[in-house]
């Protein structure tokens, strides 16, 4: 997360202000290699009002649910659930800016991939 945080702030020394779908594709990415990076094997995009990020039942069992739980407590938009042996992160996207909650979820992902 931090190297497409610089990233962003070099290419703006370098050229100025650039269109935000830049910004949103690059944040999409690396949400998208989190997902593949830390075994979550499903999104649900289904409601307007949340995205659903979930673990593979494989990947939960090796997962520190305490570690998750207190560090999603620093994130307003997020919830956590476990339902049928897999772990699922909600990120409330309703009246959002995709940009807002695409850097959300990347920074919690970069703290459960920093652990």
């Amino acid at each position: 997360l931090k190297k497409l945080v610089d990233l962003e702030s070099e290419l703006v020394d370098r050229f100025g202000s650039f269109d935000n779908e830049l910004s949103l594709y690059m944040y999409e990415k690396l949400m998208k290699n989190y997902c593949n990076k830390l075994g979550i094997y499903k999104l649900d995009t289904s409601s307007k009002n949340v995205i659903v990020f979930i673990f593979s039942a494989e990947k939960t069992k090796t997962l520190d649910g305490n570690f998750l739980f207190n560090q999603m407590l620093r994130f307003k938009n997020l919830k956590l659930t476990y339902i049928n042996n897999e772990v699922k992160i909600i990120l409330n996207i309703l009246g959002r800016n995709k940009i807002d909650y695409f850097k959300e979820i990347c920074e919690y992902f970069s703290i459960i991939d920093n652990k």
